[in-house]
């Protein structure tokens, strides 16, 4: 039966079988020699060791090499390596060239696009009409739709 009389006296402790740790919280290993938890490693979520990362935070992917997490390219959300993208950030779109796949910058005054010239949503200071932004500024007759 599991209880949780070592989390008084290990620190981080999730789950304990009498005063032995037998799992860490997120972001922390298990070293049971010594019953003790570490923290994992710099935008590591779970680990099996200081150098061994299994998951990272997001924006970061494992680099299965090193055992560490590597920051994705800026226009990443999520990454699966340092070359290519899984889910782009706000203002960019995705799309596999080459069989890479990547993202790719929103035409100017979009926030979200499906392509390169299709706007979903505008950023403040731009007003969406079918699928394009237009700058408030330019706008002398307004369509009731698009303000």
């Amino acid at each position: 039966m599991l209880i949780d009389a070592c989390n008084n006296t290990v620190s981080n402790c999730l789950n304990c079988n009498g005063t032995t740790c037998i799992g860490c919280e997120s972001e922390y290993y298990l070293i049971p020699e010594i019953n003790q938890c570490f923290q994992c490693g710099q935008n590591c979520l779970n680990c099996t060791s200081l150098s061994q990362c299994t998951l990272c935070q997001q924006g970061f992917y494992n680099n299965n090499d090193s055992g560490q997490c590597q920051q994705c390219l800026p226009q990443c959300l999520n990454c699966s390596s340092g070359s290519g993208c899984d889910q782009c950030a706000d203002a960019y779109y995705f799309a596999v060239v080459m069989n890479q796949s990547m993202c790719y910058p929103c035409p100017l005054g979009c926030a979200t696009c499906s392509n390169s010239s299709f706007c979903l949503t505008c950023t403040t200071v731009y007003s969406y009409l079918t699928g394009s932004c237009l700058f408030m500024g330019y706008l002398t007759s307004c369509p009731s739709e698009a303000c």
